[in-house]
């Protein structure tokens, strides 16, 4: 089965498109999206142009283009070794592709990943929160980390953001999946 992309009911993904008979062998995720730097009335969040990720000689990613417009969703969708981890990778500038360009909130990600890094987040299926510590104490701890100013207002503020305001003396080993997710956007 091709890969997927879904975007608000619809979706991209082999160029040859439904009902053609053939079916795509390679495991490589390819996406589809607008050639412009605009979705709609909205800039980009991210615009990838032409994604190529190489594991050795083994392609992860092909030619990849993918358009986001800020506050947009999307779904990757697809078999195990088609790209999809590799995609996120990359958007997350933790990989960089082999070749292409990519342009995330305006900045050329692959110039300035530390830029990119500093105005982006990503939270994956583990949260990489600390299950003894309380939500404050794992907020306390990233915010001393990342060397941010007034620690204990943001960390009220953003209990309050993600409504964990009541949890905050709660060790996250006791929280719910669903809280444990918002603790880790906050």
């Amino acid at each position: 089965p091709a890969p997927l992309a879904a975007r608000s009911g619809r979706a991209a993904g082999d160029s040859r498109g439904p009902g053609s008979g053939q079916h795509r062998r390679s495991s490589c995720l390819r996406l589809v999206a607008p050639s412009s730097d605009r979705v709609g009335d909205r800039v980009l969040a991210v615009d990838a142009r032409g994604l190529v990720k190489f594991y050795g000689t083994a392609p992860a990613l092909r030619g990849c283009d993918l358009a986001v417009a800020a506050g947009e969703r999307v779904a990757l969708l697809g078999p195990n070794g088609a790209g999809k981890t590799t995609l996120l990778k990359v958007l997350a500038t933790l990989v960089r592709p082999s070749s292409g360009a990519l342009r995330l909130l305006g900045i050329d990600a692959l110039r300035s990943p530390s830029l990119v890094r500093a105005r982006i987040g990503v939270l994956a299926h583990e949260t990489y929160l600390y299950r003894d510590l309380t939500a404050a104490e794992n907020l306390r701890l990233y915010a001393q980390l990342y060397g941010l100013d007034a620690v204990e207002e943001r960390v009220a503020a953003m209990l309050a953001r993600v409504g964990l305001t009541d949890r905050a003396h709660y060790r996250v080993g006791t929280l719910s999946r669903g809280q444990q997710q918002r603790l880790a956007l906050a």
